[in-house]
């Protein structure tokens, strides 16, 4: 009796060993007890029984592996046996891991990802050296797991979370373009539980770090300040550029944000204040200690200064916006008010149709989050002075 899709979504997996569905003409649906799906074909071939796999459910729908099982049996058919020409396949001109992620990178990752610049720095760093070269048919699960461990064992539990979900996107790609049937990461567990930060600054504790930017000095108080008056995001802001810069407003394209849409800051006067402070290069980088031509770089050795300095510990770059956000709220502005400030962005409905940046809504809060500074300010924290 021929399968039905409703059939296999409601058929649970078993509680130990596996179960196997059958389709008709050799074809094969094997569930395991961790509910991993694999279609395969049973064949005889010169006088023995033989099993090939298609590839997992529901990467391989049940209509694309009937029609390979087809154009299988025909091969069969026809003389030629599908197992040895999978292991023709692996021969070393067969596509291996590096060659598989540089055209990942270039067809996937730089077309549809704005991050992909972190993505390919993690996969060059934690997994190209170690199982680059692995033919992508050999890739296993415990080379994945090896390339895991290597990064929990440097204390990067998040980080090590991130790579193997790196890597099984990755594998996921190679089975929709043909590479490999299956994905060997896809049910590797996650290294460590995340759990999101919680971390909110004080106005007390904001302050300290605020004096603390006068330990730094130049281009990189300035940076952090704007940090804390703004609120925005720290690459966004590390990588600010003089074109960018409006009269009354600072504008970051829709290529350089998370959002996929240009977002608009107001730049309020204590804002360009510290703008202008910063000194005025050839280059085109606003926060800069090479005269505008790179910009800066060196974040967590700003931010262990500044603990040092300060005295306030345990808090990262991205505190400051959750901080702002909770000062905000506890002052009574509400919720919509401070995702505008924040430049998060509005998947509503209604924000699909209501294209306003805002921009008086943002300056008001922003101005309300100075104005809570202000009053415990002291005489350093003031308009920071230009840099010569």
């Amino acid at each position: 009796m021929k399968l039905t899709g409703r059939q296999i979504q409601l058929t649970k997996p078993p509680h130990s060993g596996r179960i196997t569905l059958t389709d008709g003409n050799g074809l094969q649906l094997r569930i395991t007890s961790s509910d991993k799906r694999t279609w395969s074909l049973q064949y005889r071939y010169q006088g023995s029984m033989r099993k090939y796999t298609i590839g997992s459910y529901p990467e391989v729908s049940l209509k694309n592996a009937r029609v390979r099982n087809t154009e299988l049996r025909a091969s069969i058919q026809a003389g030629h046996d599908p197992q040895t020409a999978k292991k023709l396949a692996r021969s070393p001109s067969s596509t291996n891991v590096e060659e598989c992620f540089e055209e990942y990178l270039r067809d996937h990752l730089k077309v549809n990802l704005k991050t992909w610049p972190e993505y390919e720095r993690a996969m060059r760093k934690d997994v190209l050296p170690f199982v680059g070269k692995i033919e992508l048919e050999a890739l296993d699960k415990p080379a994945i797991r090896a390339v895991i461990r290597r990064i929990t064992e440097r204390g990067r539990m998040v980080l090590a979370n991130r790579v193997l979900q790196y890597i099984s996107k990755m594998l996921k790609w190679a089975v929709g373009v043909g590479y490999i049937n299956t994905n060997p990461a896809a049910d590797i567990p996650k290294p460590s539980k995340e759990r999101c930060r919680e971390r909110v600054l004080t106005l007390d504790e904001v302050m300290s770090i605020l004096a603390a930017c006068d330990s730094l000095g130049g281009v990189q108080a300035a940076f952090v300040k704007f940090l804390l008056f703004s609120g925005q995001r720290l690459n966004e802001i590390a990588k600010l550029t003089r074109d960018e810069i409006m009269d009354d407003r600072i504008a970051i394209p829709r290529d350089r944000n998370k959002s996929g849409e240009t977002i608009i800051t107001p730049l309020l006067p204590h804002l360009r204040d510290i703008i202008d402070s910063c000194p005025r290069g050839n280059g085109p980088f606003i926060f800069s200690t090479t005269l505008g031509e790179k910009p800066l770089s060196g974040f967590s050795q700003i931010k262990l200064l500044l603990q040092n300095e300060s005295e306030t510990t345990d808090w990262t770059f991205h505190d400051f916006r959750r901080s702002i956000a909770t000062a905000l709220a506890d002052d009574g502005v509400d919720q919509f008010t401070i995702k505008c400030a924040l430049n998060h962005k509005d998947s509503s409905v209604t924000g699909v149709y209501n294209r306003s940046h805002h921009v008086k809504m943002k300056s008001a809060a922003l101005a309300k989050w100075r104005g809570l500074i202000k009053q415990n300010e002291t005489p350093s924290l003031l308009p920071i002075r230009a840099v010569k």
